[in-house]
């Protein structure tokens, strides 16, 4: 046999694993075809795009399919990151195994058909796939709990003067919720104020915001918060020193943060600014003394 004819055996052998592994795409889309048509007609037709379409009806047939995946860790980690994001509205934990399905497919079929036909290496390309989902979700989460802590120093000066004004919690938080900006501070207290509205008890409310808000100020402020209901002591007081604790731990934190940004500066100051000042000092003086000795 040639020695080139095991190449064309290799390639031809990823060929016809991904024509399987298309087929058994193509099978599940057929098998499901049926599912919930009225549902995602409707979907559909708010969306112009005929990739688009395509892409909501094999997720929303790969969400039923992934109804039977016994994965009761994994889905308790998934469903944390949806609720700790505020994702509910967009992601359960069906549709998101369906797209990191959908991500692992493709990133290994591209890597394999247009790059380089090592399955090997395909199957790395296709784990990243799987975890590119979960990256942007943990990113969102990220900017959400971000974007929470910068904006609960705020929120704890006008829940304290409102309480201090004589309102209660319940319309303290609901005057918050009507002067604040739409934030992601402002879902969870507009959340915390449904909950509370539904019949639960402060306590029980409290307790769900600290589960998908996990801050230590938030850990903090529901902590004392509680125990105050269950004492019986003034929220002024309680309000107050929380909000001195926040202040603190925010001042702390910019400070750190001013503290590292000084020592990170060492490295463009060598690299950049410093050259450019000999330049400018040494420069004049080294094309002098070179024409004087040129002139001597």
């Amino acid at each position: 046999m040639p020695p080139w004819s095991d190449g064309i055996f290799f390639a031809g052998s990823n060929w016809l694993i991904f024509a399987g592994i298309f087929l058994l795409v193509l099978a599940l889309t057929r098998i499901f075809s049926g599912l919930e048509r009225k549902d995602m007609a409707a979907g559909a037709a708010r969306t112009r795009s005929f990739l688009t379409r395509y892409r909501m009806e094999l997720l929303a047939r790969l969400a039923f399919v992934n109804t039977f995946v016994p994965t009761p860790r994994y889905r308790n980690y998934i469903d944390r990151l949806i609720r700790e994001s505020a994702s509910e509205d967009v992601y359960t934990f069906e549709s998101f195994l369906a797209a990191q399905e959908v991500w692992a497919l493709f990133c290994g079929a591209a890597y394999l058909l247009v790059i380089d036909p090592t399955l090997p290496v395909g199957l790395v390309m296709a784990l990243f796939g799987f975890c590119v989902p979960i990256a942007r979700i943990g990113a969102a989460r990220s900017k959400r709990l971000k974007s929470i802590r910068k904006d609960l120093p705020y929120m704890m000066d006008l829940l304290t003067l409102s309480v201090q004004a004589g309102a209660d919690f319940v319309f303290a938080i609901q005057n918050i919720i009507e002067q604040f900006p739409d934030r992601p501070l402002r879902d969870e207290l507009r959340l915390l104020l449904a909950a509370i509205r539904a019949g639960a008890s402060r306590k029980e409310a409290l307790l769900k915001l600290k589960s998908r808000v996990l801050l230590a100020e938030i850990s903090a402020l529901t902590g004392a918060l509680i125990r105050a209901d269950e004492m019986g002591t003034g929220l002024v007081e309680v309000l107050r020193s929380q909000s001195a604790f926040i202040k603190n731990k925010r001042m702390q934190e910019l400070r750190e943060k001013a503290k590292r940004a000084a020592t990170l500066m060492v490295v463009p100051l060598i690299l950049f600014v410093f050259p450019c000042m000999f330049l400018m000092i040494l420069g004049p003086i080294a094309i002098r003394l070179f024409m004087t000795l040129m002139a001597g």
